[in-house]
């Protein structure tokens, strides 16, 4: 089971850096479950070490996902606002 996690994680962590060199949306996703399964394997070893790892990597791509989307629908909102605005002009 030790060899499965580790060739699991391993590919989940290769997969999550092309998804984030290529700068596709899923990245975070990947990352998010990476972080899951970091926690899950800490906790079921017992290895505070993965646990404090997956906790750090859930809470990071957590945030960020928060902000970039609070920053898109205030982006949205702008956009919005501006081609009311043009459209009232013409």
């Amino acid at each position: 089971m030790k060899y499965f996690y580790t060739a699991l994680l391993t590919s989940l962590l290769i997969l999550s850096l092309y998804l984030i060199f290529i700068n596709n949306y899923f990245a975070s996703l990947s990352l998010f479950i990476l972080g899951i399964l970091y926690v899950l394997m800490g906790w079921q070893q017992n290895a505070k070490f993965y646990f404090y790892i997956g906790l750090l990597i859930l809470v990071i791509t957590f945030v960020g996902e928060f902000v970039s989307g609070y920053i898109n629908q205030d982006t949205i909102e702008i956009l919005q606002k501006t081609v009311e605005s043009l459209q009232s002009n013409n």
